[in-house]
């Protein structure tokens, strides 16, 4: 007969482990703050769609209308 490998038939007396969504959850972290808001969202949906001859508009040239309309971003977070 193999000998029990079960943790809990090797050591009856101890209890088992519970582990509680409270110990899992994710807390929130101390981070850089975000610098985009729903504003700045709705600002760069606007300019991609506002296309008027339907061709793509690469990020530079989103990134440099928004900074006419006073929205400073860089072109690597557009």
């Amino acid at each position: 007969m193999a000998p029990n490998t079960d943790p809990v038939q090797r050591a009856p007396n101890d209890t088992t482990l519970t582990i509680l969504p409270s110990h899992v959850n994710n807390k929130p972290r101390s981070r850089r703050p975000k610098k985009d808001t729903k504003e700045v969202h709705k600002a760069v949906e606007a300019q991609v769609c506002r296309n008027r001859y339907r061709r793509e508009k690469n990020c530079a040239d989103i990134a440099g209308d928004l900074s006419k309309e006073g929205i400073n971003v860089s072109a690597s977070t557009v």
